[in-house]
């Protein structure tokens, strides 16, 4: 029943009105609570500019988590921290790349093939994660990290039992060291905007809808 009451002991009057009207008044604010947050993050946009290709993203909540995700797994890891000669250690540095490469694989398999095909957003996203790994990692891996593995070992067994040198001063002997290290730094900084530009994806960190992040090319010389 709906209309004015007067309460119980008759000094007021009150408002009731039945379960149907007051249900569809709650879904109206629900609906409303959910567009406003979709909403919300649909105002803003990224351009990033990456391999030869500069694409716009306009980061949904779902965009937005798994940008989240991705930049969890490269802020937390060396992938996306600057390399320092004197401290680091390549072996570590690929490492992390390792574990980087299997978890961006396991995040994009985790997406459902329907988010993807219906989601142009998503598309974008999961495009520049693929092509992270393969275009951004993969080279430099392929053409250093086994030849470079097998010389440490070597190097390491003839230094055995010497605790006055340190692996950053055996890793330097490497016959191409500067080459495979100007490499790496091209990665690196290569990863370093990336984690930025995701990090603006799902936390909205900058105000200027309109940035363009421009990565650089990591692509190892030849």
């Amino acid at each position: 029943m709906n209309g004015f009451v007067l309460d119980s002991k008759g000094f007021g009057l009150g408002f009731s009105i039945g379960w149907i009207p007051a249900l569809v008044v709650l879904v109206v604010i629900l609906g409303y609570l959910m567009w406003a947050r979709r909403a919300r993050w649909d105002i803003t946009q990224q351009t990033i500019s990456a391999f030869g290709q500069t694409v716009t993203i306009k980061p949904n909540v779902d965009v937005a988590r798994i940008a989240h995700k991705t930049w969890t797994e490269l802020a937390s890891r060396k992938a996306a921290i600057q390399f320092e000669e004197d401290n680091d250690v390549i072996i570590e540095v690929y490492d992390s790349w390792y574990a980087l490469f299997t978890e961006v694989r396991l995040l994009v398999k985790e997406i459902p093939a329907e988010k993807i095909r219906t989601d142009s957003e998503m598309r974008k996203l999961v495009r520049l994660m693929m092509e992270t790994l393969n275009r951004g990692l993969r080279p430099h891996l392929t053409k250093w990290q086994a030849r470079f593995r097998r010389w440490l070992d070597h190097e390491l067994k003839k230094h055995e039992g010497q605790d006055y040198i340190s692996i950053q001063e055996i890793q330097k002997k490497f016959p191409d060291y500067d080459e495979l290290v100007a490499d790496l730094r091209k990665v690196n900084k290569f990863l370093l905007e990336y984690a930025e530009a995701l990090e603006e994806l799902a936390h909205g960190k900058h105000d200027n809808e309109n940035r363009v992040h421009v990565i650089p090319d990591p692509t190892p010389s030849n």
